[in-house]
């Protein structure tokens, strides 16, 4: 008898949800921009060291579609991810350390892919209309679309990504997208 736990079942919802979004988001993208992804260059202003808490100037010279393009590339990157834990988690010959292991690596995507949401939602709520946040195990990247990074958009940022998602100042970096 197969016994499956709530738990599996809610996870396994939630990446089954996450990969459908994927791919909608997937097709849509790829009617919108004709099927073709422009390159994006970008090019540091500053050369100087790494100051925690201190923002860090990225000048993009295509910045046609920048932020549409950055989702499009996390919500592909997340899928195929997904799909290799996946595979692990659901296959026979995994050890069962393994599974757990990417049964974990799972439940922390979903939780990032809130936590970049909630950043965001609170920056657009700002006012700031393009944004982009990534979470990895070195801390959070939020982009934002203006013309001139203040130090006070840079104060309200760090905040939002503070409150947001409990980041500390030495583990954000924002990113001038203009």
């Amino acid at each position: 008898m197969i016994v499956i736990k709530k738990k599996q079942i809610v996870t396994t919802l939630m990446v089954m949800m996450l990969i459908a979004a994927g791919y909608i988001n997937f097709i849509c993208m790829d009617n919108r921009a004709g099927g073709d992804i422009a390159v994006l260059k970008q090019e540091n202003i500053e050369s100087e060291p790494d100051v925690y808490g201190e923002a860090k100037f990225v000048n993009v010279t295509e910045n046609t579609d920048y932020f549409e393009e950055t989702e499009f590339n996390k919500e592909k990157a997340r899928a195929e991810e997904l799909d290799i834990l996946n595979q692990v988690a659901n296959n026979e010959n995994s050890t069962p350390e393994a599974k757990q292991q990417a049964q974990e690596c799972i439940i922390n995507i979903a939780k990032n892919v809130e936590r970049e949401s909630n950043i965001e939602n609170v920056l657009m709520g700002k006012g700031y209309t393009s944004v982009s946040a990534f979470i990895n195990d070195d801390g959070v990247t939020v982009a934002v679309g203006v013309d001139e990074l203040t130090e006070e958009d840079i104060i309200k940022i760090t905040d939002a990504a503070k409150s947001a998602a409990g980041f500390e100042n030495d583990k954000i970096k924002v990113i001038q997208i203009d």
